[in-house]
């Protein structure tokens, strides 16, 4: 697993829940995920964490926890929490869109207004909203799900 997939992976349980412990969570972060080598795809979901706490998405907090050794003594051991700074959706990208880029999103809702006879969802190209490529890229999830469902 590469960081990108653990970013992707990550983005998702943030999306509904507010803290991550690799301890506690991974199992559930991955469900049904059967690897070769567990340890690297750990080390990904770390340095993908890294990443979103660069880019301020995620803090990282250490909590001591004590736990019973045989013989009646205790240790403390530390368990690694990540928690969103902010929910999610109130983070904003910021980008600039090519010409190019513009008439393939217009293109793509064209298409889907043709075919759909609904001339509502035709974007201005010259100032396409963040809804408008949201649009286009839904309707090409969900095209490509009944695609890939034949």
């Amino acid at each position: 697993m590469n960081i990108i997939e653990s970013s992707h992976k990550l983005l998702e349980w943030f999306s509904e829940n507010s803290s991550f412990n690799l301890e506690d969570s991974y199992k559930t972060l991955l469900p049904g995920h059967i690897s070769e080598t567990p340890e690297a795809d750990k080390a990904s979901i770390l340095a993908a964490l890294e990443e979103l706490i660069i880019n301020g998405v995620l803090k990282k907090a250490d909590i001591g926890q004590e736990v019973k050794l045989a013989g009646g003594k205790t240790k403390t051991v530390n368990k690694t929490y990540y928690i969103l700074v902010r929910t999610l959706n109130s983070f904003n990208q910021t980008i600039q869109i090519s010409p190019i880029t513009s008439m393939v999103v217009y293109e793509i809702l064209k298409q889907y207004s043709d075919a759909t006879n609904n001339k509502d969802i035709l974007p201005n190209v010259l100032q396409l909203s963040e809804n408008d490529i949201l649009t286009a890229l839904t309707i090409l999830k969900e095209s490509t799900k009944i695609a890939n469902n034949k």
